[in-house]
């Protein structure tokens, strides 16, 4: 028989699969509550104007009975939607010479009846 010194060592594979499982684990279940501690915090979306009665970023939209016709029809639509108006540009050249930054601008002053 063989000396002490010839004696097989000790197997680790069982003790660093356990180790490797606990790591993994614990990894899992600290992301797991990091995003549900993030969801948990993050506001709630801003209502859409339209449910509010606001105007995105600006004064709001002139009255529709300041004007007649079409463009009061127009003036109309412009305060029912002011937040698609402000997706979408205006080529006439209004930002330049007004300032205007999108469509909805020009409903909020005069711009638009012409």
């Amino acid at each position: 028989m063989g000396t002490p010194q010839e004696a097989k060592p000790a197997r680790r594979g069982p003790l660093l699969l356990v180790i490797v499982a606990t790591a993994v684990l614990l990894v899992v279940i600290g992301v797991a509550l990091t995003d549900r501690n993030n969801h948990e915090t993050r506001p709630a979306p801003a209502p859409r104007a339209v449910e509010t009665g606001a105007v995105p970023d600006g004064p709001p939209t002139l009255a529709p009975a300041r004007f007649s016709g079409k463009v009061a029809q127009a003036y109309q639509v412009a305060k029912e939607i002011p937040e698609v108006l402000r997706e979408i540009y205006c080529y006439c050249k209004c930002d330049v010479t007004v300032g205007h930054r999108h469509l909805l601008d020009c409903y909020r002053d005069d711009h638009a009846a012409g």
